[in-house]
């Protein structure tokens, strides 16, 4: 099934298309001036969820899997996850820090993992 998007919004998108065609879930960006970019290669599968409050920013490089993984990043924050790392099933991460939130490059956040 493929990703929903929903961009209420006027913002910067850029994620690959066989990201939207081959992975299961939801995107949602609420306001304006959010930045979200998801490289070649990531996937996702049995309802991932992200959603982004106005100007912020999701940059998910190449390769990362996302599975199940439910993300939330508030007004003003900034997420980076670095290539080829991964979400074993229900990982959550909520972004509310001023500061970028940065997960490293070949990381594994484990199921049932919360930030």
């Amino acid at each position: 099934m493929p990703v929903r998007l929903l961009n209420n919004g006027n913002n910067k998108i850029q994620i690959a298309q066989d990201f939207l065609d081959t992975s299961d879930g939801t995107i949602t960006i609420n306001g304006d001036g959010s930045h979200v970019l998801i490289g070649d290669g990531a996937n996702a599968f049995e309802r991932m969820s992200l959603t982004c409050g106005p100007s912020s920013t999701v940059h998910i490089s190449h390769g990362v899997r996302l599975a199940s993984a439910q993300i939330y990043v508030c007004p003003h924050t900034k997420l980076l996850i670095g290539h080829h790392s991964a979400f074993a099933n229900e990982g959550q991460i909520f972004v509310h820090e001023t500061k970028p939130i940065t997960i490293g490059h070949n990381c594994l956040i484990s199921e049932g993992g919360n930030f």
